[in-house]
């Protein structure tokens, strides 16, 4: 019950954030919406901007935690993957480049997260969301790893067309392992259809 009112604290410290966000990007105070969620970096998940600019997204993943303290280091990774999307929209038209590598680690933070938080009342639905429509802004860019992630990810919330066509884009890839993965996937398909 802690854990569950920590996440639903901080979820709500991140909407009052974005609010804040939006209403500095709505009246073209770019500089200050993207300081708002520099700074939000440090309050919300504990991690300076600077730093989290320079880490790969599994080096963030591996300071919050990920591997020992499932909800809330993913709940930190998605809280990240957020800001980042948002300040990723900031930067856009003034750091193109910047903004792009925002998106990746976006999407690899997301996924981590999401495939790591296991069980959690919390309705992850808008998150989802989120990771669909970095998929699509990434269409065309994306790395091999990150199309292993969403294979996992979409055989995880039960998309199986999409993990297929994944799994698929990895079997061109000749990704390691891809004949063990796909033999897995195959046969926990035949046993969610039977």
């Amino acid at each position: 019950m802690i854990q569950k009112d920590y996440i639903m604290r901080i979820i709500e410290q991140m909407g009052k954030i974005l609010a804040k966000v939006l209403l500095d990007k709505e009246e073209g105070k770019q500089e200050e919406a993207i300081k708002e969620i520099d700074n939000s970096f440090g309050t919300l998940i504990g991690i300076d901007a600077l730093l989290l600019k320079t880490l790969s997204y599994e080096n963030v993943a591996e300071l919050f935690g990920i591997s020992k303290d499932k909800s809330t280091a993913s709940m930190k990774c998605i809280i990240a993957a957020k800001l980042l999307r948002e300040k990723s929209e900031l930067l856009k038209d003034v750091q193109a480049e910047e903004s792009i590598e925002n998106l990746h680690k976006a999407l690899g933070l997301y996924l981590k997260g999401l495939l790591n938080i296991g069980y959690t009342e919390i309705d992850m639905t808008g998150f989802i969301n989120d990771v669909k429509m970095l998929e699509n802004d990434l269409k065309g860019k994306l790395s091999t790893d990150e199309y292993y992630l969403l294979f996992e990810f979409y055989r995880d919330i039960k998309e199986y067309g999409k993990a297929e066509n994944y799994l698929s884009h990895l079997k061109d890839a000749n990704y390691p392992g891809i004949k063990k993965i796909g033999l897995e996937f195959f046969k926990d398909l035949e046993h969610h259809i039977l």
